[in-house]
């Protein structure tokens, strides 16, 4: 300990506000992957470093409960799940419906959207209400924390709102209505509630529309209603681009869970593969994770269901597959270990 001590307190600032910038940025990607260990295995491996200074390794040590914890819950498919249900169709609205168009194409030339404003205020209050809860009560937030009356998503889901009408009310115009005589679409300020009947719009087929007496900027999914449906055309899957997206999460997931000489946390192809995986947001980590997982829960319940008489994946182990399963639950980036049948799994479902 002394050594290292020393050898730290030698460090050069420069190189040690790099190192400590890529070791946050490093234990916030694991933990959005949720392959971080613990806050005692994480407080460890920084304590042992000699190439950040003391000072800054107290610094970001006093940060790695926060960096863990909160970072989990906002990368994970509640927290998305929960922004789906409070926003979507008010988001959606932006997209769709023609009185909106304008400042859509206005926020598209910039490259923003409704949607990623408001996903992005969603995840950064969020984030920061619960770094505040952390500090002020020394515990991570829990269920009421976050879901109850005026708990955290409350509180995130207000500031949303405002964003949004603080988007809306920059430019908008009405929207068409689905009459025998449609008005032309007008400018016209927020400051006065967008109220109408037919108000409609259509997402991925289906078609939507808005309550009587409801402000279709600030409206909740509660607000509209399913009045017709169409086929939904789904666009063709990027396969190539999951099988690299595949490749870089198993290669980091591997390197921090089941090292060996070739990958590792000291490998390049583990810096390689972890630096790219910075620069995919966490969301769509997440929606290319979770629904690999799901499925392969799934499959793996089908095959034990179906007994001796068949199994989709040969030389079937109950016990390992159920053991399996329940690892794929806890953590679904567990899809990517290195194990026989979620080899079969990915080969099967990434072609």
């Amino acid at each position: 300990m002394a050594e290292i001590a020393e050898k730290s307190a030698q460090v050069d600032p420069d190189v040690s506000s790099t190192n400590y910038t890529l070791a946050k940025e490093d234990l916030t990607v694991r933990a959005s992957l949720g392959t971080a260990g613990s806050s005692k295995e994480e407080i460890a491996a920084i304590n042992a470093r000699t190439d950040i200074s003391p000072q800054q390794k107290s610094a970001l040590i006093q940060e790695v409960p926060t960096l863990i914890q909160g970072n989990k819950i906002i990368a994970s498919e509640q927290h998305s799940n929960t922004f789906r249900q409070r926003f979507g169709a008010v988001v959606d609205t932006y997209k769709n419906n023609p009185m909106l168009a304008a400042k859509s194409f206005e926020l598209a030339q910039r490259g923003l959207s409704a949607e990623t404003i408001a996903k992005d205020t969603w995840d950064s209050e969020t984030g920061r209400l619960i770094n505040l809860h952390i500090e002020n009560n020394k515990e991570i937030p829990g269920y009421n924390d976050l879901y109850g009356d005026g708990g955290i998503y409350d509180k995130a889901g207000e500031r949303v709102t405002s964003k949004l009408q603080e988007v809306a009310s920059l430019q908008a115009q009405f929207i068409q209505l689905d009459s025998q005589q449609q008005e032309q679409p007008q400018e016209t300020s927020t400051s006065t509630p967008v109220e109408s009947s037919g108000v409609t719009f259509v997402n991925n087929g289906i078609t939507y529309k808005l309550r009587e007496g409801v402000d279709a900027l600030t409206a909740t999914d509660a607000d509209w209603e399913v009045v017709g449906e169409a086929e939904v055309i789904e666009e063709p899957r990027d396969v190539e681009g999951e099988k690299r997206l595949a490749d870089l999460v198993t290669t980091v997931f591997r390197a921090e869970n089941d090292p060996t000489i070739t990958n590792n946390k000291g490998s390049r192809k583990y810096a390689q593969a972890i630096n790219e995986l910075k620069k995919i947001p966490k969301e769509d980590l997440d929606a290319f994770v979770q629904p690999l997982a799901d499925k392969a829960v799934q499959d793996f319940r089908d095959s034990l269901e179906r007994g001796g008489l068949y199994f989709k994946y040969p030389w079937t182990n109950k016990e390992e597959l159920e053991g399996l399963i329940e690892d794929i639950q806890e953590n679904p980036a567990n899809i990517f270990s290195d194990n026989r049948y979620t080899e079969m799994f990915l080969e099967e479902n990434l072609k």
